[in-house]
């Protein structure tokens, strides 16, 4: 651009300098005249020069003219008068005048409205001055900005314009936006603190989480309130101020919302926190709304949590619906009592309304009931109709009973003489709420006068039926005891129909057999004899086994064996009706007369319906004491679970203590021989009693999933018992208890598991010298009765509390659980005994006088119907226990385990190789060839399972068929399986007899 404007004052110099040189040729011209004839020669010459000038001149405004044209800006020049003597075409569009208007004229004619503004006094300032001026100005006459640069020249002065009105205008736009900004900022910063006032005021909660990490930014204070919290959660994460919530939705909802912007609505959300901050967490309900909080960009920074607790209102509408649902309940029952009825029962509002029709609205009118509901009674009546029973109705809604007889005319069905009764129905407050009525159609008995009052008697009767079919349906809704309302039952139903007896028999479903729960109008001596009927006895056995109403009459003439012991009683007439509820018998029950030879049809119809309503009575009881019993037959088996569990920690905690206390003190060298062999003995022992334990554990487990499994075979229970005294035979001899046997000689064996046989043994007599005290004795007999072997275990102990016998083989049970009690023990052995006795196909009981006289324990066992020619259980040849030149290779993360196992088998007289892993066992295998793989089963990163199928892959020459023993703490019947699937061909448990171990890795190498 500056290039541009330099080239512009170039050619304007040079204009200047040919105007100058026209006007010296113009003025040498006039002297050329005069000297014409002296200087014709020289003026041919000067106006050739001239002419030449001229067409310079012209070829030169020609270029200033298209240079500009090209020019982005308009271009004007005046002379030093203001006459405009160049105008180019973007001048001409901006001045909105043509060149013709303009050249030659003065700017301040053509623009006279300049003349006094700004541009006026800077254009004399830019001509005075011989100065550039450069501003901005608007035209009021174009409406339009300009951008404007002034240059003096020799000649005048040159401006150029450029319309910078959109950008004016873009300008002002963004100042504008700018302003509108700023007022918005303003206006936010305002509403966010009344919004926040407003959310500390508010009994709602609110918080606003912001960031990623949801961070607390506010939290107003009824959510402090209700949470628990105080404000030191703000700036903290949802999760460090909650984390007992964490596995509920809200961490993942709010992670949701600012990740997706979407916003959520969870209504009755049950939460749970800890309120009162002692780990206790209480529960309520909310309706939470999870709102994304956004920047002026659009850009989520948080969320905003709004929650209302609603808990009282899901707490109160559950429990509307639980009233509703008994209510439902209620109504279905009333629907059947009245179904059952032969009337028209209905319920009128206060406007004259049907809100209740029974099935005989259907049997009248031929439609169905609930197209009355809702409509008036006029509508059904008709007019004439409604206009005979108006006064009775407007009685009946101002709280008054009223029975009538009239004449109505219905349009469906005709001309009918009715009885109604209009039962007025009270609200809480004594407000009348409608009205019940009964309505009789008692045509056929006006048809003939002469029956008037036996119809009348008839209508009565059947009102009082209706009144106490009400009462029975109420009293069977309010009354839980079977008996109580059967009994009130009676004396209303004996009262209308003159029954002098009652007889309710239920079934006993174990026996089939029929017991007598409740009856009226017997004694008690005679009650006894009837107490139990058989099914197909007399006609209430009869009834239980066709499940059919019977009825008999005349009984007094019958000579029917059925009836003979109503007969007995006097009875005239009886009927008997089965009580079934939902399809399930649930027994029978009967009335009786002496009044009369037989009953009327509405008098069974009568009795039949309450049966049926006494049927759902007493299934509604039963399943109420069941649910009872349940409950406390619940509460005791979490006692017995709590009371086990306790004992659990007290028996396996309790060897703990003396194993470590005497290994510290092994550690410190610092014992003689005899407390060292003290402290050796003691950690054995107590570490065989845990191991005990956890074997009494395993069987339990292995009983209740039905994986217990014998190793059968003949068995000598002479030598079981034997072993069985063998082993608690130190600890009688340490309380000086004396154990006698006397033994059979064995007349045949049993079949079974020796080792399960002989834990039976050994726990009874554990048992016997557990709680024999000091001094006393114990006795062991083995005996043969028929073709059974008894084995008899008794002792001179506490014995056993009556109360407590028949829990004695129970799970988890002891006589005495409490802290303070005398001997230990997790209460499992006895069940187990019983458990593994029933294996065997055998049985085991206990008797004692009581508590201080001892206890007997008796195990009946079947005997094998023939003798083995050879004792199965004699003395086996004990295997040399010598593994001198057989390698081992011992697999084992544990160092201990694996220090310990190493050592053993060098005692022994073995090669020992050790392996920390299953990859460091491979390598060892395929190097060293060992004899033998003796390995653990749980292993970090490859287990025993996994390097035992790694090895079975491997060829011979490289150890794939060397013989294997899993030694693990897996002890189930599952992980043995699972060893032996895999390629091992033994399966030992921790913690492992030595001699055990050793003689399986002898048998297994003669294998």
């Amino acid at each position: 651009m500056e290039d541009t404007d330099k080239t512009k004052e170039q050619l304007l110099d040079e204009i200047a300098q040919l105007r100058e040189r026209v006007q010296a040729l113009e003025v040498s011209e006039n002297e050329s005249r005069e000297r014409e004839q002296e200087l014709s020669e020289q003026f041919l010459q000067e106006q050739k020069a001239r002419l030449q000038a001229q067409r310079s001149l012209q070829a030169t405004n020609q270029k200033l003219i298209d240079i500009f044209e090209s020019l982005p800006d308009a271009l004007i020049c005046v002379d030093t008068e203001w006459r405009y003597t160049i105008v180019n075409s973007h001048a001409e569009v901006l001045l909105g005048k043509s060149r013709s208007e303009l050249l030659g004229r003065s700017a301040w004619d053509v623009f006279p409205s300049l003349i006094g503004t700004q541009a006026y006094t800077l254009y004399h300032k830019a001509m005075t001055e011989q100065i550039p001026i450069e501003y901005e100005d608007f035209c009021s006459e174009l409406n339009k900005w300009f951008a404007i640069r002034i240059k003096p020249l020799p000649t005048g002065l040159s401006t150029y314009f450029r319309d910078i009105t959109k950008r004016k205008q873009a300008e002002a736009e963004r100042d504008r936006l700018l302003e509108l900004e700023q007022t918005a900022r303003l206006e936010a910063k305002s509403q966010h603190r009344r919004l926040k006032e407003i959310f500390v005021q508010l009994p709602a909660l609110f918080a606003v989480l912001t960031g990623p990490e949801q961070v607390i930014e506010f939290a107003n204070p009824t959510f402090l309130r209700v949470t628990g919290r105080s404000e030191d959660i703000i700036g903290k994460t949802d999760r460090e101020a909650f984390p007992e919530m964490e596995g509920q939705i809200y961490f993942d909802v709010h992670d949701h919302v600012y990740r997706t912007g979407e916003t959520i609505r969870y209504d009755e959300c049950l939460s749970r926190w800890d309120a009162e901050g002692n780990g206790n967490l209480v529960e309520g309900f909310f309706n939470f709304v999870y709102l994304p909080l956004r920047n002026a960009e659009g850009e989520i920074e948080g969320i905003l949590t709004h929650g209302i607790d609603v808990t009282a209102q899901v707490r109160a509408r559950q429990q509307i619906e639980g009233l509703l649902e008994e209510l439902k309940q209620k109504e279905e029952q009333l629907q059947q009592v009245t179904n059952a009825i032969p009337a028209l029962i209905s319920f009128i509002d206060v406007n004259g309304c049907y809100r209740y029709n029974n099935r005989a609205y259907e049997e009248w009118f031929g439609r169905p009931c609930a197209e009355f509901y809702g409509l008036h009674l006029r509508e059904v009546l008709g007019e004439a109709s409604w206009e005979s029973i108006r006064p009775y109705v407007a009685a009946a809604l101002t709280g008054h009973r009223v029975s009538f007889e009239c004449e109505v005319t219905y349009p469906a069905v005709g001309k009918r003489y009715i009885s109604a009764t209009y039962i007025p129905h009270f609200s809480e407050q004594g407000d009348v709420t409608g009205f019940v009525a009964l309505i009789q159609d008692i045509s056929e008995q006006q048809a003939a006068l002469r029956e008037r009052k036996q119809a009348e008697a008839a209508l009565q009767q059947s009102n009082e039926k209706l009144a106490l079919l009400a009462e029975v349906a109420s009293d069977l809704l309010l009354h839980e005891q079977p008996q109580t309302f059967i009994n009130n039952l009676f004396k209303k139903l004996s009262a209308h129909l003159k029954l002098e007896f009652y007889f309710n028999y239920l079934v006993e479903q174990k026996q089939q057999r029929l017991r007598l729960h409740a009856y009226g109008g017997i004694s008690q001596q005679v009650a006894e004899k009837i107490e139990w009927l058989e099914l197909g006895q007399a006609i209430c056995g009869m009834v239980a086994l066709i499940k059919q109403p019977m009825v008999a009459e005349n009984i007094q003439q019958s000579t029917d064996l059925s009836t003979e012991l109503i007969r007995s009683l006097g009875i005239k007439a009886y009927a008997c009706y089965p009580l079934v509820s939902q399809g399930q018998f649930i027994g029978t029950l009967s009335f009786g007369t002496r009044d009369r030879s037989c009953f009327q049809l509405s008098e069974l119809s009568l009795m039949h319906t309450v049966c049926d309503q006494v049927a759902t009575a007493l299934e509604r009881a039963r399943l109420v004491a069941e649910l009872q019993q349940r409950a406390e037959e619940l509460a005791q088996a979490n006692r017995i679970k709590d009371e086990f569990l306790a004992v659990l920690s007290h028996e396996l905690r309790s060897p703990l203590n003396p194993i470590l206390g005497w290994s510290r003190l092994l550690q410190t060298r610092k014992l003689d021989e005899v407390k060292m062999a003290q402290a050796l003995a003691t950690i054995e022992r107590n570490a065989k009693l845990q191991s005990e334990l956890i074997e009494d554990l395993l069987d339990v487990s292995r009983i209740l999933q039905g994986k217990l499994s014998l190793n059968v075979s003949p068995v000598n229970l002479i030598s079981t018992i034997q072993a069985a005294i063998e082993t608690v035979h130190l600890a009688a001899e340490a309380k000086s208890i004396n154990i006698e046997k006397t033994l059979a000689p064995q007349l045949s064996p049993v079949l079974g598991d020796a080792n399960r046989l002989q834990q039976v043994v050994w726990n009874l007599l554990s048992n016997a010298v557990k709680f024999t005290p000091t001094g006393g004795s114990v006795a062991v007999r083995l005996e043969y009765v028929g073709n059974q072997a008894l084995i008899t275990v008794s002792d001179t102990g506490r014995g056993i509390h009556p109360e407590f016998l028949p829990h004695v083989f129970e799970y988890f049970r002891q006589a005495d659980s409490t802290t303070t009690r005398k001997f230990g023990g997790l209460g499992l052995g006895l069940a187990i005994a019983r458990h593994l006795v029933e294996l065997h196909g055998g049985t085991v009981q206990v008797t004692s006088p009581g508590e201080g006289l001892g206890a007997t324990f008796t195990v009946s066992l079947p005997l094998m119907s023939t003798q083995s020619p050879t004792d199965q259980d004699g003395e086996l040849t004990k295997q040399s226990c010598d593994l001198d030149g057989i390698q081992v290779l011992v697999v084992d993360d544990d160092t201990d385990t694996r220090e310990f196992v190493a050592f053993l088998l060098k005692q022994s007289g073995a090669r020992v190789l050790t392996a920390t892993s299953a990859t460091e066992a491979l390598a060892i295998l395929i190097e060293s060839q060992p004899d033998v793989l003796l390995s653990d089963i749980g292993m970090p990163e490859i287990n025993g399972y996994m390097l035992m199928k790694q090895v079975r892959t491997l060829p011979p020459e490289q150890g794939g068929q060397i013989p294997a023993i899993a030694l693990t703490a897996y002890a189930g019947e599952i992980h043995q399986q699972q060893a032996f699937e895999v390629g091992f061909q033994k399966h030992l448990t921790k913690p492992v007899e030595p001699d055990e171990l050793v003689q399986a890795i002898l048998t297994l190498i003669q294998r």
